[in-house]
């Protein structure tokens, strides 16, 4: 059980991480956006996975410690951010 709690610690540690640079750094996610987008199939994708990433799921994890909720909520809001991004993005080529 512990091991499982550590991959999921880090899981949401390397969504944080990675989220940061793409809301923080315009250069950076302009390169990633156009990967990201570069096929239908890859836009379609990245809509979803924003979409998901964008949800408060609060029915998950009623249980979890503070720091958890904390950082669960930070990689909510930082996708929030990003699908705000990923449309304003793909609006930008339209």
């Amino acid at each position: 059980m512990e091991a499982a709690a550590d991959n999921v610690k880090a899981d949401i540690f390397r969504a944080r991480t990675l989220l940061n640079r793409l809301v923080s750094n315009p250069a950076y996610a302009a390169i990633v956006f156009q990967v990201l987008t570069s096929t239908r199939d890859m836009a379609a994708l990245t809509i979803d996975v924003a979409n998901t990433l964008s949800r408060d799921d609060r029915r998950m994890g009623k249980s979890d410690s503070t720091t958890r909720q904390i950082r669960k909520s930070e990689v909510v809001d930082l996708g929030r951010v990003f699908r705000r991004r990923v449309f304003t993005y793909l609006g930008d080529r339209t």
